[in-house]
C-alpha cells in the first residue's frame, strides 16, 4: 500500500472529525480527487465534473481546427468527427450525473458552439439557434443522448437481481434525517421528472426480472444523493457493458425538443 498515493474523502463532510489511520500512519483527507477520468467532490456537485469534461472537449474540438476549417471535407464527415472525437469525451461518464438547469443549459451552449465552429460562424454573425439546428439537419443532441443514456442504465438497474449492491444504492434508503438546508438534487430525481412523477413501472417479462412498483419519495432515503459518484466507481470497477442497454422491448415512447425537453 502506498500511502503517499491512498487519500480518503468523506461524502458529506469537508473536514470529518474522525482521520482513517493505517499501520500508525493517518492518511490524508482529501476534498476532490479523480478517479478512473472522473472528478469526485466531497459535496457531490456533477457541475464541477461537468465543466471539466466541456474544458477537455474543448481542447479536443481546438486540436482538430485544421478538418473544421478544410473547404473539401463534407458536413456529414465534419458531424461525425465532432461525434467520434469531441462528444465522446463530452460525455464520458453522463449516466451519472445529476442534471439542473444550469448544467442542461451549459450542455446545449457547448454543443452550439461546436456547430458553429464547424459552419465557420463567427460571434458578431446574427444566427439565430433555430437557423443554427436547420443548417445542421434533424440530429439527436447532447441532452437527448445524455437522457438516453441514463434511462437505459437505470432499465439495467432494474433489471437486476434484488441481491445486487448497487441496486441497493440506488433504491435503498437509511435511517435518520438530512442535515438543515435544501437537499440535493439526487440521481433518480431525473429519471422522476422524466418519467412523468413515476419512478418505474415495469412488469417481468420472464423468470430473473423483478416488478418494479411505483413508489414515492418517502419510500427512498437520502441514500440516493450518494449514488452518482457510487455508480461511477462501481461501474468502473465491474467494466459492465451498456451498449445493448436500449433494447427496443423495453424502449419507452419518448418526443423530445431541439432543446433535450421530453413531453411523452
Amino acid at each position: 500500500m502506498n500511502f503517499d498515493k491512498t487519500k480518503t474523502m468523506a461524502f458529506g463532510e469537508r473536514n470529518p472529525p474522525k482521520k482513517m489511520v493505517v499501520e500508525g500512519i493517518q492518511l490524508e483527507n482529501v476534498e476532490k480527487f479523480t478517479y478512473l477520468g472522473s472528478n469526485m467532490t466531497y459535496d457531490l456537485d456533477c457541475k464541477k465534473e461537468v465543466l471539466v469534461r466541456i474544458a477537455k472537449a474543448t481542447a479536443a474540438l481546438k486540436a482538430l481546427d485544421k478538418i473544421w476549417r478544410s473547404k473539401t471535407i463534407k458536413l456529414g464527415t465534419k458531424l461525425n468527427v465532432l461525434n467520434t472525437c469531441v462528444f465522446s469525451s463530452m460525455l464520458y461518464g453522463c449516466e451519472t450525473w445529476v442534471f439542473t438547469k444550469d448544467i442542461e443549459a451549459r450542455i446545449l451552449a457547448f454543443e452550439r458552439k461546436c456547430y458553429r465552429k464547424i459552419l465557420g460562424i463567427g460571434w458578431s454573425q446574427k444566427v439565430s439557434n433555430t437557423e443554427l439546428y436547420d443548417r445542421i439537419g434533424p440530429r439527436e443532441n447532447l441532452m437527448q443522448k445524455t437522457i438516453k443514456r441514463k434511462l437505459g442504465l437505470f432499465g439495467h438497474i432494474c433489471r437486476m437481481g434484488n441481491d445486487r449492491i448497487i441496486k441497493t444504492v440506488v433504491f435503498g434508503g437509511m435511517e435518520g434525517s438530512n442535515k438543515r438546508g435544501r437537499p440535493h438534487r439526487e440521481w433518480l430525481d431525473d429519471i422522476t421528472g422524466w418519467g412523468g412523477g413515476i419512478t418505474a413501472e415495469t412488469k417481468p417479462r420472464r423468470s430473473g426480472q423483478i416488478a418494479v412498483e411505483k413508489h414515492c419519495e418517502n419510500g427512498i432515503g437520502h441514500l440516493r444523493a450518494l449514488s452518482p459518484r457510487l455508480l461511477m466507481m462501481m461501474m468502473m470497477k465491474c467494466d459492465w457493458s451498456l451498449q445493448n442497454i436500449w433494447r427496443s422491448e423495453n424502449r419507452s415512447v419518448i418526443k423530445t425538443n431541439q432543446f433535450g425537453q421530453i413531453s411523452c
